[in-house]
This record gives structure tokens, C-alpha cells and sequence, in this order.
């Protein structure tokens, strides 16, 4: 459990002070977690409440803490290993503008104090409770001694540890022995390329077509085997990642690479989520506090 998160005032003693404090001046709620906390979720086993709140575009790495309410803008924190606790980002997305996924923040601190800042500048009439929750915010802030980094800082400082961007921007980050060049390979096309490529089969609608389009794909998947053999286990998630993030028209592809390369990379769990969320992937966020279908009877 990230730090900022395990011991800020969103934790039991002040969620429900500052989940209203966050509705009413922000428009966020806390969710995920929170609502774990809330017991919100109880009788749901983990493999439903991993779909909790996880939104079309979120990779296995991020889990949701901060929605928006008028529509699908959503926080979360995103680490590359399940067991990491150093180097955690807060990151956001909205899937109605696309996949990119944008560093925020360090903790949820920062990343709502950011957002206050923004809103400030665009809704004057909240002035009040706005400076009001900014000044609670600093204030614990300054008793954790937790810095304020912003997402271009951070953005800046990753790009630099990086093995490749992916379609998300974000990146992958796996262990890489630069002396011995193992642990990750390059795909054989770029970005740009391979957006092109996989645009190309998900638009065709000719069997055939899609079938000699899929050709150049089928070979960078053949690369992906060559390269596991050879403990590259970065090349397969990069790729499995790309296709999970572009689009659902490849989901049996990612069925296959993406759990493999987890379990190789020793990241096991987010095999799990991510075979999870393809079984049920879908626009609108799931709200299992809500939705009673999806809880075990």
C-alpha cells in the first residue's frame, strides 16, 4: 500500500469529512480503496473487486482512488511492480479523450491539491471552500513532510527510466541489465507504426483482408516468443500493453501475451486483473457498491 495513501487524511479517521469536502468543491469522490475502507465492498471476493471502478483504458498498474462525477475523469495510483512501494505515481486518464495516461502527482495529497489549484482558476464562486480545503491539504502536507512534485517534473524524471512509452505514454519499466543487454528488446515498429498497423485491422471489415493485414503482426508476436526464450520479457509487455490499449479488437492476442508476461516479469497479479477486466471490459466504469449482479451470492 503506497505511503501517501496509507496514512493520509483520506485514510479512516477523515474520509468521510473530506469525501464531502471533495464533492462538493471539486466534484471528485474517493472511490476504490476508499470504499474498502468504508466497507463498502464487503461479501465482494478479490476477483470482482478488481474490476471496481477500473475504467476501459486503465492498464493492470493503476487502480482508481479519485473519479470526477460529471464524467469519466479519473485518478489513480500506478506502480510498475504490485510490490513496489518507492516511485509511485498518481496518474490520470479520461477515456473519452483517449488512452493516454498523464502523471499527476506522488501522492493524493499533491494530485488533490493540484486539482484545487485548477479549480480555483476556473470556478471563483468556490473560492471559500476551495482555499478551505487547500489549507487543510498544506497543512498535512507539512506535518508528513511530503513534497509537492508536479506532473511535468515527474514526467521528465521517468521518461529518463523508461524502456519504451507505449501507446499510454506512460511507459514500461522492468529489470534490464544494461551490461548483458537482457530484459527487454524493442518492438520492430514504432509507436506511430504500429498505431497504423493495428488501425488498419480493427477498421477492416474482410476477412481476408484483415487476415493478410494481421500478417505483420502475427510476426512481431513471433519475435515476442524469440525474445521470452531469451529472458527479454519487456518486448511482450510492451506489445500486450499496445494492444490492450488501443483498442477491444485484440483482446484473444492479449488473452495470451499480456498474463505470460506478467507471470515472467513476476508480476503475477496483474495477470490476474488484466484477465479479469478482458472478460468484462467495459465503457462505463463498474460501481460494485451499486451493481449487486456482480457481487458473490
Amino acid at each position: 500500500v503506497p505511503w501517501g495513501w496509507k496514512h493520509s487524511l483520506f485514510s479512516v479517521v477523515c474520509v468521510c469529512v473530506c469525501a464531502g469536502a471533495l464533492v462538493s468543491s471539486l466534484g471528485l469522490e474517493l472511490v476504490g480503496p476508499y470504499h474498502v475502507l468504508a466497507r463498502r465492498l464487503e461479501g465482494v471476493t478479490w476477483d470482482r473487486c478488481v474490476l471496481h471502478y477500473r475504467y476501459f483504458y486503465d492498464p493492470p498498474e493503476m487502480v482508481t482512488v479519485l473519479r470526477r462525477k460529471e464524467d469519466q475523469y479519473h485518478l489513480g495510483y500506478f506502480r510498475d511492480d504490485p510490490g513496489q512501494s518507492d516511485g509511485v505515481l498518481i496518474v490520470s486518464n479520461d477515456p473519452s479523450k483517449g488512452c493516454e495516461l498523464k502523471i499527476e502527482a506522488q501522492t493524493i495529497f499533491a494530485a488533490v491539491r493540484f486539482e484545487v489549484e485548477k479549480a480555483l482558476k476556473s470556478t471563483p464562486n468556490q473560492t471559500k471552500l476551495l482555499k478551505s480545503l487547500e489549507k487543510q491539504l498544506q497543512e498535512k502536507m507539512r506535518e508528513l513532510n511530503l513534497g509537492a512534485t508536479d506532473g511535468k517534473t515527474l514526467s521528465k524524471r521517468r521518461s529518463k527510466q523508461v524502456q519504451a512509452k507505449c501507446l499510454h505514454k506512460i511507459g514500461i519499466v522492468v529489470p534490464y541489465d544494461k551490461k548483458t543487454d537482457v530484459g527487454y528488446r524493442s518492438l520492430t515498429k514504432t509507436d506511430r507504426e504500429l498505431k497504423k498497423l493495428l488501425d488498419n485491422i480493427s477498421q477492416c471489415q474482410e476477412p481476408k483482408k484483415r487476415d493478410q493485414l494481421f500478417e505483420p503482426l502475427q510476426e512481431i508476436i513471433t519475435y515476442v516468443q524469440f525474445a521470452n526464450d531469451e529472458c527479454d520479457y519487456g518486448m511482450g509487455l510492451e506489445l500486450g500493453l499496445d494492444l490492450f490499449t488501443h483498442s477491444d479488437s485484440f483482446h484473444n492476442v492479449v488473452g495470451h501475451l499480456l498474463p505470460l508476461a506478467y507471470t515472467l516479469l513476476g508480476r503475477s497479479e496483474y495477470g490476474k486483473i488484466v484477465e479479469k477486466h478482458l472478460g468484462q471490459r467495459l465503457h462505463s466504469p463498474l460501481d460494485l457498491t451499486q451493481n449487486s449482479t456482480l457481487k458473490e451470492k
